[in-house]
């Protein structure tokens, strides 16, 4: 649910709302967090955020 929460939030442009949402899901293991992780990677105007993002969009793909 909350990778899915997450892919809202992206296509509604809420960069912070997104990154929130899927980076609990990709705690929890959800895969479906990854595209968003991703987009979160490149769109986030923090580039500590960003290189959260990007590293849990890795890890899941990793799995």
């Amino acid at each position: 649910m909350r990778a899915d929460l997450a892919s809202v939030l992206a296509t509604l442009g809420d960069v912070e709302g997104a990154r929130f949402h899927a980076t609990r899901a990709a705690a929890l293991g959800s895969e479906r967090a990854a595209p968003v992780l991703r987009w979160v990677a490149r769109r986030h105007p923090d580039a500590r955020a960003r290189a959260d993002a990007d590293a849990w969009a890795r890890s899941l793909s990793e799995r």
